[in-house]
């Protein structure tokens, strides 16, 4: 998973792996599936990528502990 920012002043397209198309507006943050090599930025558009860790799976307590 990552998270979209929209660091500019105007509004941003981020083009995703299946054709979809998600619009930033100026401010605006989203959390997307996938990872960052699946999305391309419009060209001159401001937005930080950033990519999130999985969550940990909670592990059970080994026999004898």
């Amino acid at each position: 998973m990552i998270t979209l920012k929209n660091s500019g002043t105007t509004d941003a397209r981020v083009f995703g792996p299946s054709g979809g198309v998600i619009l930033l507006e100026p401010g605006e943050t989203r959390d997307v599936p996938y990872t960052a090599r699946d999305y391309e930025v419009e060209a001159g558009c401001s937005v930080v990528v950033v990519e999130k860790a999985a969550p940990k799976k909670a592990t059970a307590p080994k026999d004898g502990e």
